[in-house]
């Protein structure tokens, strides 16, 4: 029932289209009994039990599915230059994004605590998730970061195995192990921002998965002090919209700019009647009776956006910055 409960599945009324964030605790807002627990769904080896809501321990959701010891032992023997152990969870921070209530939520963040009494030459700890999805099907990832010092790069990949050792990961996409490679360089801001100050940035990419599973896996290699830490929420992958339409005139309409900033356009070879704008959690945002949506007023991130010409409607995705 847990790990039914945690996966959050979003069907839209009368849209034509459904969508499921595959992924586990993304806004970092579940497990807050303890907050170890809390970021536990980013750890490559997880805790045998987690604290649920209660305070009750029970078993861990995350272990059942993944548990990669090996490349554990391979971070400590590559980075740890002194000392012991490894860490490679990412750390639960009070510091998140800012919701549509104007409401600060959980993080998680990548950085080095060096009271553990070791050193290291780059920082160990990372973000890892296994999740199944379908050979040859194409999904949306989106992340929001902040990173509180320049020059500290966060590398997004979308890995298509339980990887052992990182060698080959420089490479980026041209590693056979990845499917999908982002560096994000655009996210330095040192304010924790506010209700009407949003300092994340929210970054989104498209792929297809090539295997039955994909591990999403982050690392901020120099995020090395209290000063250079990197803070990730609001992490979604879902499943790539397609059309749902019952005319194929519709297979012709394009949206522009995409990205967009302030006024979102609508071709079309037919008229539209209404337009619908959704978050990835489904809850419509935005609309128009028109072929323009005024988006000045979404926070970045990815949309949907559903178009309706009689009986016949088609859902394509955007992005807001």
């Amino acid at each position: 029932m847990l790990i039914v409960s945690m996966l959050t599945t979003v069907l839209v009324s009368n849209v034509g289209w459904s969508q499921t964030n595959l992924v586990l605790n993304g806004g970092a807002d579940a497990h807050t009994a303890s907050t170890s627990d809390n970021a536990d769904a980013w750890d490559m080896t997880p805790n045998s039990t987690i604290k649920d809501e209660t305070n009750a321990d029970v078993s861990s959701p995350y272990k059942a599915l993944w548990h990669n010891s090996d490349l554990e032992s391979y971070l400590e023997s590559t980075y740890v230059t002194s000392g012991s152990g490894v860490e490679e969870q990412p750390g639960s921070s009070s510091d998140g994004t800012y919701n549509t209530s104007g409401t600060k939520t959980r993080s998680v963040k990548l950085y080095f605590d060096p009271a553990k009494g070791r050193t290291v030459s780059a920082s160990t700890r990372r973000l890892y998730q296994k999740i199944a999805v379908t050979t040859g099907t194409s999904y949306t990832f989106s992340i929001d970061s902040r990173s509180e010092a320049e020059n500290v790069p966060s590398e997004v990949f979308m890995l298509n195995e339980d990887i052992t050792t990182e060698v080959g990961l420089e490479n980026g996409a041209a590693d056979s192990r990845v499917d999908h490679y982002l560096e994000i360089t655009n996210d330095h801001n040192t304010s924790k921002g506010s209700a009407g100050n949003n300092t994340f940035t929210t970054s989104t990419f498209t792929f297809t998965a090539s295997k039955s599973t994909v591990v999403i896996y982050v690392r901020a290699l120099a995020a090395i002090s209290g000063s250079t830490e990197v803070f990730y929420d609001n992490i979604s992958l879902v499943e790539a919209t397609t059309a749902s339409t019952t005319d194929l005139g519709l297979q012709g309409v394009q949206l522009y700019p995409n990205p967009a900033s302030s006024m979102l356009h609508i071709t079309a070879p037919v008229a539209i009647d209404n337009v619908q704008v959704y978050n990835v959690l489904g809850k419509e945002v935005a609309g128009a009776a028109s072929n323009q949506v005024d988006v000045s007023g979404l926070t970045n991130g990815v949309y949907i956006v559903k178009m309706t010409s009689g009986e016949a409607s088609i859902s394509k995705s955007f992005i807001k910055e």
